[in-house]
C-alpha cells in the first residue's frame, strides 16, 4: 500500500520547474534538520540537469520538538518570499542549519540585502504563520512524520534522498517504471 500525498502541488506552494513536468518532487523539509540541509544540495543539482522535465516543490515542516527555532527560520522564509528572495533564502537557512538563531537570521537578510524593517514586520504577519501552519498541515494529512520526506508524483518515496537513488527514481518516473515506493 503506498502512501500518497493528499494536497498536491500548486501555484500556492514554491516551487522550481514548471509544475506540469512529467516527474513532480514535492519536498517536506526542516531548516534546523542536518538531513534536510544534507538533501538540499541534492535537490539542486537534480532541478539544474532534468530543468522542465522536473518540478521541485518545498513545503514547510518544522519539527519544533526537536528543534526549536525551525518555526521562525521557516518564517523568515516566508517573510524573505516577500521581497523575491525564497529560494535564496532557503539555500542560506539549509547551509546555515547547525546556527540556527535570530541573529543569525538577521545576519542572512542582511546578506541577501533584504528591506529589514519590511522583514521584521512580515515575520510576525498572519498570513505568513498561516502559510508555513498550512505546510505542516498538508503534512500531517499525508502522515509525514520525519524530515525530509519525500513525495514523487502524489507518491510516498522511501529511498534515500542522495543523489544516485533520487536520480534513478526519478528516471524510472520519466520511463514509467515504478519506483522506491513504501
Amino acid at each position: 500500500m503506498s502512501l500518497t500525498l493528499r494536497v498536491s502541488a500548486s501555484k500556492n506552494d514554491h516551487f522550481l520547474g514548471p509544475l506540469h513536468a512529467p516527474v513532480v518532487l514535492v519536498e517536506y523539509g526542516d531548516y534546523e534538520c542536518p538531513y534536510s540541509a544534507v538533501a538540499a544540495p541534492v535537490f539542486e543539482r537534480l532541478i539544474q540537469e532534468y530543468k522542465s522535465s522536473l518540478c521541485l516543490v518545498f513545503r514547510h515542516y518544522p519539527l519544533k520538538a526537536l528543534h526549536s527555532q525551525s518555526e521562525y527560520a521557516a518564517l523568515a522564509a516566508e517573510a524573505a518570499d516577500r521581497q523575491g528572495k525564497f529560494w535564496q533564502m532557503h539555500k542560506l537557512l539549509f547551509q546555515n542549519y547547525d546556527s540556527i538563531t535570530p541573529e543569525k537570521i538577521d545576519r542572512l537578510a542582511v546578506e541577501l540585502d533584504l528591506n529589514m524593517n519590511l522583514f521584521h514586520r512580515d515575520i510576525e504577519r498572519r498570513e505568513i504563520k498561516a502559510k508555513v501552519e498550512h505546510d505542516f498541515l498538508t503534512g500531517v494529512q499525508s502522515e509525514v512524520n520525519a524530515t525530509p520526506s519525500i513525495f514523487i508524483n502524489d507518491l510516498r518515496y522511501e529511498g534515500s534522498s542522495s543523489y544516485w537513488p533520487l536520480r534513478e527514481s526519478i528516471e524510472k518516473n520519466l520511463s514509467g517504471g515504478e519506483s522506491a515506493y513504501l
